[in-house]
């Protein structure tokens, strides 16, 4: 899939969920720098502030690779596991994941977005997985569930990437959080 086209799918998959929702999309794990920039462009083209949580790369690379591509850097607060960067537009959590770091990194961060339109980019889901016993994956997605779903947030989506070679790939996909949407990459 080409930028334009992942831009335009990512874009017709944010009209369907203007008001809130959880989007997964599957990928061959060599697709995810590209898939990431662009779904990140189409949500900031259409007013959106995102939190970018980076499991791949350090802050500073993400926000090059970002700005690089076209996305609205001002619309962006960051969430680094990978290069210990703090501070400005960026929290630091590092090591292993723990889901309640993780909690608190996100409850943080989403105030610094101002636009009534939000989104959380998770950009390797498969990564906390293999980070974390699967009682904490699945505290984590319970509170990101009802963080995408509460009612004083109706237009807050929640994007993640799941590698499609992953095992984890259907366990999320049938897990304690509710997909509204696979976007499958191919």
């Amino acid at each position: 899939m080409t930028k334009a086209q992942m831009e335009n799918a990512v874009s017709a998959l944010v009209e369907r969920h203007m008001q809130g929702g959880v989007i997964m999309v599957e990928l061959p794990a060599e697709e995810y720098s590209e898939a990431s920039a662009a779904s990140v462009v189409a949500l900031t083209k259409r007013s959106f502030d995102g939190l970018y949580v980076s499991f791949r790369q350090p802050y500073k690379d993400s926000l090059a690779m970002l700005k690089k591509r076209g996305a609205d850097s001002d619309k962006l607060f960051f969430i680094d596991t990978e290069a210990g960067q703090d501070g400005g537009k960026c929290i630091h959590i590092g090591g292993k994941i723990s889901v309640d770091e993780f909690v608190r990194a996100i409850n943080a961060s989403l105030p610094n977005l101002k636009s009534s339109k939000k989104f959380i980019y998770i950009d390797s889901m498969s990564a906390i997985t293999s980070r974390n016993p699967l009682s904490e994956t699945m505290r984590l997605f319970e509170f990101l569930s009802r963080t995408v779903r509460k009612h004083d947030t109706p237009e807050l989506l929640l994007v993640f990437n799941v590698t499609k070679e992953s095992a984890a790939q259907d366990f999320i996909r049938n897990s304690v959080i509710k997909v509204d949407e696979v976007l499958n990459v191919a």
